[in-house]
């Protein structure tokens, strides 16, 4: 089949400007759409206003899903008759949409949508069955698995009871992981990769989220103490986790209000922080105070191309999250640090960068290997059966890499930085 088709996630402000920027590219005609039940009503603008050749609505719970007998027929019958390009917005994890499209056309494109009309080129991401794939991946925490799964059986349980009553201010990950979602799964394997660094060490987390990030680390620490500004989320953490782990502490409050520890720790956590805080140079000296001599700084910040938000201007910081977010614009992300000036911001404050690395998905190479076969074989059992396994994640699934896999990365990349002199 020529011709492009578009698929969507839930967000209409990564949504439209797609559209846009699709049917700039190819014109009138060629173009269909692909979206789910549950978006049908918010999308009625691109539905309505956009001139699709056909519009394929499918009831799954998000893309890469085929469990109802009718998105088993829609695959099938674009599988042997592929389009020429699959569209979709970047989205926090794009590896099950960059399969699910290599299915049903013969290239996937991940467009960073939120840059439409910003920059004069988005950054794009494409993707086939054909393609090479990423570096030897390794697995850090492979000796400590079982504690790590213990762990994650733990945190899921506990949430699933406290979910209803989930009360925490700002950008927190969602409850995804109760799910086994990607994304979700993603940020706390993060904190698994610092395992070996926080073995029988003094540990600070500095804005860990929900917690369980330091609840994981807890397990092999000697003591790991988690600072957060927001009362509620210290609060909340305080009573979720302090049961499980006798040797985590909970704090509120700022870097700054933790001088008589200056020097103490062996090792420093900022997974995925940096990117909310004015001044980043002025966070990382607190940090270097904090830390022992050669103690280690671990953090993971999001690569500004990848992420499917734009960062909030500093002249609209003020402004309320639901007017930026209908506008691409991330409310709580005021930073956009790249690889290279993160690294450098980094030396300057007296670090030395040891290692750098992206958590990678690489489950995503089996299945490519195994749709690649499917699809060219015109197995239809098989596709079908790698179909399926496009949207069951496990902790098992995710590695790390020493270089970005556009497709299968995480769209933020880890950093271990030892304080010097």
């Amino acid at each position: 089949m020529a011709g492009t088709i578009i698929m969507l996630p839930e967000s209409l402000p990564l949504a439209l400007p797609l559209v846009e920027y699709v049917f700039g590219k190819e014109g009138r005609g060629t173009v269909d759409l692909l979206i789910l039940t549950k978006q049908r009503e918010n999308f009625t603008p691109i539905t309505e206003n956009f001139p699709f050749r056909e519009v394929y609505v499918l009831d799954e719970e998000y893309y890469g899903g085929i469990k109802t007998r009718e998105s088993l027929d829609f695959m099938r019958e674009k599988a042997a008759d592929p389009y020429d390009t699959a569209y979709f917005p970047f989205n926090t994890f794009r590896a099950n949409a960059f399969l699910f499209g290599s299915i049903i056309a013969a290239e996937a494109v991940a467009v960073n949508s939120s840059l439409f009309k910003v920059r004069e080129a988005m950054p794009e991401v494409a993707f086939s069955l054909e393609k090479g794939e990423s570096s030897e991946p390794i697995v850090p925490w492979a000796g400590d698995i079982k504690t790590v799964r213990e762990t994650l059986h733990t945190v899921a349980d506990t949430l699933g009871h406290l979910k209803k009553d989930l009360k925490v201010s700002g950008e927190r990950p969602n409850l995804g992981i109760l799910k086994g979602f990607g994304h979700d799964l993603e940020i706390f394997m993060k904190y698994a990769y610092g395992i070996d660094a926080a073995r029988g060490k003094k540990v600070l987390d500095i804005g860990g989220g929900l917690g369980y990030g330091s609840l994981l680390l807890s397990k092999f620490a000697d003591e790991v103490v988690f600072l957060d500004k927001s009362a509620d989320t210290a609060e909340f953490v305080r009573e979720t986790w302090s049961s499980h782990a006798p040797n985590l502490t909970v704090l509120c409050g700022e870097t700054l209000d933790l001088k008589d520890r200056e020097g103490t720790f062996d090792v420093v956590f900022l997974m995925d922080v940096i990117e909310h805080v004015a001044e980043p140079r002025h966070l990382l000296g607190d940090v270097r105070k904090l830390l022992a001599p050669g103690g280690v700084l671990i953090l993971s910040t999001p690569e500004e191309d990848y992420y499917p938000y734009r960062v909030c201007p500093y002249n609209r910081r003020d402004e309320d999250g639901d007017v930026l977010l209908k506008e691409a614009i991330w409310p709580w992300h005021i930073q956009g640090l790249g690889e290279r000036p993160m690294l450098l911001m980094l030396e300057g404050a007296g670090f030395s960068v040891k290692e750098k690395s992206y958590t990678t998905y690489v489950k995503g190479y089996e299945l490519k290997r195994r749709l690649a076969a499917a699809k060219q074989g015109h197995d239809i059992g098989a596709l079908s059966e790698a179909a399926e396994e496009i949207t069951k994640w496990d902790i098992g699934d995710f590695a790390l890499t020493f270089s970005r896999d556009p497709v299968f990365s995480a769209a933020s990349y880890n950093v271990v930085a030892r304080k010097e002199g």
